[in-house]
């Protein structure tokens, strides 16, 4: 297969680019490599299909892994302007009917789609949620979302991405010491490299303007979300297993949401990854440790099935 370049420079050496349609008509792109049955993974905000590339490819000896672009990245389709967390759901459904697939990893905000998918979804048998960002009896303040959102709309891109990384609590833990304008300052210049970066022409690339103009419906997820724990006590156990998967070293209110949501979800095991925080996941040039997500997956998922 010739090589293609992936988002964020990543090299395409292995999978496949299919695209299928969402119940609205939008185009829904997904990545798919190795063999055996089917595995959707489900990627967060500020993140694309290709951020979990060294993750499928660890998988890929045992599953056929298909790596879902959500829309407003790459070769997917916009949101509408009334999306909600119903509407990826949707999506989600839709791309585990035409890869056949069974299983789900969900990955941060993934994670509350998987989740919710497995009270509705009668085919998804297993699902793993890493690090769902839950907020489980005000565990982080959302108050920030407004104040992003009237950023975002006036297009001031630096200041919108310092709000969202403070007020979700992203990125290494030493930013939060930074002062404001200067993290402004280091928006500033990570954007201006983005762009003059994406004048070299490729399809899949995913500029890092539209990850940030893709956030308002990430915390639209987590707001639907919020408190809302008892939605997921629906997941029939006889039908779907649970993995719940979080870093020892991850944020507070995502290691909160990770426990309360393995008491909640009936038969859900909940499982440390040593040394690891809310980037686990990524590859490897993005801080990641997908071998230690990838180990903790495989063992969960060559378990059989509920009789």
């Amino acid at each position: 297969m010739a090589k293609e370049t992936a988002p964020l420079g990543l090299p395409l050496t292995t999978g496949t680019w299919t695209t299928t349609t969402a119940t609205d008509g939008t185009d829904l792109a997904i990545l798919s490599l190795g063999s055996g049955p089917g595995l959707v993974v489900v990627h967060g905000s500020m993140q694309s299909a290709a951020a979990h590339l060294e993750l499928a490819r660890l998988l890929a000896d045992q599953h056929t892994v298909h790596l879902m672009e959500r829309r407003g990245r790459g070769r997917s389709g916009p949101y509408p302007p009334d999306a909600t967390l119903r509407t990826e759901v949707d999506d989600l459904a839709r791309v585990l009917a035409v890869t056949d697939s069974p299983a789900a990893i969900g990955i941060s905000s993934g994670a509350l789609l998987v989740g919710r998918a497995a009270t509705t979804v009668p085919s998804l048998r297993r699902a793993v949620l890493f690090e769902p960002p839950l907020v489980v009896d005000g565990s982080i303040n959302l108050g920030f979302v407004d104040r992003f959102e009237s950023e975002l709309a006036a297009g001031d891109l630096d200041a919108a991405m310092v709000t969202a990384m403070r007020g979700a609590q992203m990125g290494p833990p030493f930013l939060r010491a930074v002062p404001g304008f200067v993290l402004r300052a280091m928006s500033r210049r990570q954007l201006a490299r983005d762009a003059a970066a994406a004048l070299a022409p490729s399809r899949d690339r995913i500029r890092l303007d539209d990850l940030v103009r893709a956030l308002p419906q990430d915390f639209r997820i987590v707001t639907e979300s919020a408190d809302r724990i008892a939605a997921l006590a629906a997941i029939d156990p006889a039908r779907v297993r649970v993995q719940v998967l979080a870093g020892t070293k991850t944020r507070p209110y995502l290691r909160l949401a990770a426990e309360a949501m393995g008491q909640a979800v009936p038969g859900a095991e909940l499982v440390s990854l040593p040394g690891t925080n809310h980037g686990a996941t990524q590859n490897r040039d993005q801080w990641g440790r997908p071998d230690i997500v990838a180990s903790a997956v495989k063992s969960f998922l060559r378990r059989p099935a509920r009789r």
